[in-house]
């Protein structure tokens, strides 16, 4: 029973030095997915706060700022795939529709890049 004992405080010791060590020096924020708000481009940063958004409450509108801080489709596209937590599927024509139908969408540089 004491082996039992010690070996679980033991592991609860283990797993607490990892676990604050594991967050420390590392310059991330909660949200930026470990990488520091500072090196995230303006396209990886709207994509993020899209991405924030629960999917039962997001919108096609709340997408439109990723158009405007991507430079062009192409970066509108790799940055919208390699983002986790939304539910857009990203390519050309989900980029086409929301620029032909979100009104804020018009003049972006990524509509004007199609």
């Amino acid at each position: 029973m004491r082996v039992v004992v010690r070996a679980g405080a033991a592991l609860s010791l283990v797993l607490a030095a990892c676990s604050s060590s594991g967050s420390q020096g590392q310059g991330a924020d909660a949200e930026g997915g470990g990488v520091p708000q500072s090196s995230s481009t303006p396209c990886e940063r709207a994509w993020e706060s899209f991405a924030a958004i629960d999917d039962l409450h997001d919108s096609l509108e709340d997408a439109v700022p990723t158009l405007r801080a991507c430079a062009d489709v192409e970066e509108w596209i790799r940055v919208g795939n390699a983002t986790s937590g939304h539910s857009l599927l990203v390519g050309k024509p989900t980029a086409k529709n929301l620029c032909r139908f979100q009104a804020g969408a018009k003049g972006s540089s990524v509509c004007t890049s199609l």
